[in-house]
């Protein structure tokens, strides 16, 4: 029903609610009233007061029922044009806020989306650059593996860079001795022809010997050829105990002459960074220190570049540490734990000082007051093992 008809149906409501109007006056009375009328027809009417007031106050009734009913009908019409209004406007709002409130889980979903693709990239980013670090060592092998040692000389035959091979322990490591030139790159690598190409070696682990064949035209023709000669075959043999290398034929070591085997006795080395050029790779160049230096002299040498032979500081200069030894266990105390990040500098560094520790004889190195608890592969809150080998290569 709508307002119209509510109000039609108001207005006749109140009609019906005036009071009734009856008339009692006596028919012989009435009778009278009208014969003295037409007798007095020619005399001016008197108006009848009361039968004016009659409609007058029938008038004045209905004008204040209507006084009062329309401005309530009106009130009742706006209150319901406000209602609708105002449900229209709460409909509104509400849809505003449910906009808003879907807008906000929206973006408060977009949020953590984005929050989780962060997370992951941050994850992922630290995976590859974990993985983008380059490790120079091998520090153990499984039940069914060993490690066979290789060595070249830098460019310019001043340093050795040893080489390690983790090859199958079933088999003769004497056969993988003599195919190492077969898994060298020496152009590529920027390093020197592998001295031993066409030797032949035979191993004799129950006497720590090894029996060696040289190439017929095999030559040493400079104390400096001599003492590299020596170095390659230690670097080579000594690491697997074998003590002593002996030649199938005599060997001219200029200035020591011919010998028909030599010694082969590990002395202490440094290790540094060893790069001929930004293309080429990077190995860890053995550096020979005097015999009667100690782990500290040692250490302060590999903060020292000699650029004229393409090696490096494998220590950054800025890094200061104190240094603890206790038996076989040689401890590590950085001065700041800034000065030891998770990245490739630090990696190379630890590897380093792992390789220059051995040298030393020692066992396990301890790293303490770093910013990070694990640095590439290394767990530093416990000591870590010295490496078996250095800078490892594939046998594909």
């Amino acid at each position: 029903m709508n307002t119209f008809d509510n109000n039609e149906k108001q207005i006749k409501e109140s009609l019906e609610q005036m009071p009734v109007m009856e008339d009692s006056l006596d028919k012989d009375i009435l009778y009278q009233r009208i014969s003295s009328e037409l007798n007095n027809e020619i005399r001016p009417k008197k108006i009848n007061k009361k039968f004016v007031l009659i409609p007058i106050f029938s008038t004045v009734m209905v004008l204040l029922l209507l006084v009062l009913i329309v401005p309530s009908m009106m009130n009742n019409t706006m209150y319901q044009s406000n209602s609708e209004n105002s449900s229209a406007d709460k409909a509104m709002d509400n849809s505003a806020s449910n906009e808003s409130m879907d807008g906000g889980n929206e973006s408060s979903e977009l949020k953590r989306q984005e929050d989780n693709a962060s997370s992951a990239e941050s994850e992922s980013s630290v995976t590859m650059m974990e993985a983008e670090m380059q490790s120079h060592v091998i520090h153990s092998t499984d039940d069914n593996t060993t490690i066979i040692h290789g060595a070249l000389a830098d460019r310019q035959a001043k340093y050795i860079i040893p080489l390690a091979f983790e090859v199958p322990k079933t088999e003769n490591a004497g056969k993988y001795y003599n195919q190492i030139s077969t898994y060298l790159n020496e152009k590529t690598w920027g390093v020197s022809d592998y001295m031993f190409s066409g030797a032949v070696f035979q191993l004799d682990e129950q006497n720590s010997q090894v029996h060696v064949e040289l190439p017929e035209d095999f030559s040493v023709t400079s104390s400096t050829q001599a003492n590299m000669f020596i170095g390659l075959l230690t670097t080579m043999f000594a690491p697997n105990k074998i003590n002593k290398a002996v030649f199938s034929q005599q060997v001219n070591l200029d200035p020591i002459g011919k010998v028909k085997e030599i010694s082969l006795k590990s002395s202490n080395v440094i290790y540094k960074r060893y790069q001929l050029s930004e293309e080429k790779r990077v190995f860890l160049a053995r550096i020979p220190v005097e015999d009667q230096s100690d782990i500290e002299t040692a250490l302060a040498e590999m903060k020292k570049d000699e650029e004229s032979y393409n090696v490096y500081h494998s220590i950054p200069r800025n890094i200061d540490y104190s240094l603890r030894r206790e038996g076989d266990l040689l401890q590590i105390n950085f001065a700041d734990k800034k000065m030891a990040y998770n990245n490739q500098e630090t990696v190379t560094m630890i590897e380093a000082i792992l390789m220059t520790a051995k040298s030393f004889d020692y066992q396990e190195v301890l790293f303490t007051n770093t910013s990070d608890e694990t640095i590439g592969p290394y767990n530093l809150s416990e000591p870590i093992k010295v490496p078996e080998g250095v800078n490892a290569i594939k046998i594909d």
